[in-house]
């Protein structure tokens, strides 16, 4: 897997609340990227490596957290979001839900939190056991399921060659002999497929 595999961001213009995140999720032995403003998440996403999570305040200073969510979910459709509130609102539920993304109000109850890392957890294993049964039934090499598991879990094609220590061309062919095997016109079709078999799953 890439680097970073556990990493967090906390998204959260408040403090406290920013502070008691940071403490469940050094409990989940994740490592909390904490930010303040959209400005400050964005730049946390364009680094390298995948997020094991968002925890993402709708208010912010600058903006929507609902905006850096659209945002991150252009490279990390199936990471597990919880979206943050200090009010009930049906367009912001409606929009979290649009995102594939929880919505608890806050002060965050502790069960709900617990209910998250619990599923923070579970999806390296769900992504295992859905890219093991995609082997089986395309006849994927260990190096194209390698390829596969990694960009179902954000990375991208420059990332993928330096985590297997390959060329981009090395890449590239994995890649092709995936479309070819699986019959999809593109990666990120094959990575919406994987995801939609992880909820199903």
């Amino acid at each position: 897997m890439g680097t970073g595999a556990n990493r967090y961001l906390v998204v959260e213009d408040e403090v406290g609340i920013g502070r008691h995140l940071a403490r469940l999720i050094r409990k989940h032995q994740g490592m909390p990227v904490m930010t303040r403003t959209a400005a400050e998440a964005e730049a946390a996403l364009a680094s390298d490596g995948r997020w094991a999570g968002f925890l993402i305040d709708i208010g912010l200073p600058d903006g929507s957290g609902l905006d850096v969510l659209a945002r991150a979910r252009v490279q990390n459709p199936g990471t597990p979001a919880l979206i943050l509130t200090g009010s009930v609102n049906r367009e912001h539920i409606n929009s979290a839900f649009d995102l594939n993304a929880h919505y608890v109000v806050k002060p965050p109850e502790g069960g709900r939190l617990e209910h998250f890392f619990k599923e923070t957890g579970s999806f390296d294993e769900r992504l295992t056991r859905v890219a093991l049964a995609w082997q089986s039934r395309f006849t994927l090499s260990d190096s194209e399921l390698d390829v596969l598991i990694r960009a179902v879990s954000g990375e991208r094609r420059a990332e993928i060659a330096a985590g297997r220590d390959t060329s981009h061309l090395t890449v590239k062919k994995h890649v092709a002999n995936i479309l070819k095997k699986t019959s999809d016109s593109s990666l990120p079709s094959v990575v919406q497929r994987v995801l939609r078999e992880m909820v199903e799953s």
